[in-house]
């Protein structure tokens, strides 16, 4: 999903997301994702038929990562600049398997290392 932060003085509302059909599709990693096209032009995910609302996204990652959040998005933007779209269209499995933290268990979480995902820029 897309995220902009409230104008100055707005308050940021999480609003259930209207069902849609997706008529769009694009594929991340080998998997497919249905968008949704947004009365300003922009495309939205969207799962089981509603599009996934972007402010749900960003708390989620800044749950999941808390204070580190900027610098693994960071490093990430770096590793993902140092290859074409053609590349990480193609590769971008391969790319997550060489920084993907390892499987501790069912709702265990794992640990992320920046030096991985630096290790896999070009």
């Amino acid at each position: 999903g897309i995220f902009q932060a409230p104008e100055s003085g707005e308050k940021a509302t999480a609003k259930k997301p209207a069902a849609v059909e997706a008529p769009e599709v694009c594929t991340i990693a080998g998997h497919k994702v249905p968008l949704a096209s947004q009365p300003d032009g922009s495309l939205l995910a969207t799962s089981v038929g509603s599009v996934v609302n972007p402010k749900s996204v960003e708390t989620y990652l800044n749950r999941a990562f808390k204070d580190d959040l900027a610098v693994v998005r960071s490093a990430m933007q770096k590793v993902a600049s140092s290859y074409s779209a053609a590349e990480i269209q193609k590769d971008a499995m391969q790319l997550y398997e060489r920084f993907r933290p390892a499987w501790k268990g069912w709702g265990v979480p794992g640990d992320l290392h920046l030096k991985d995902i630096s290790a896999a820029a070009k």
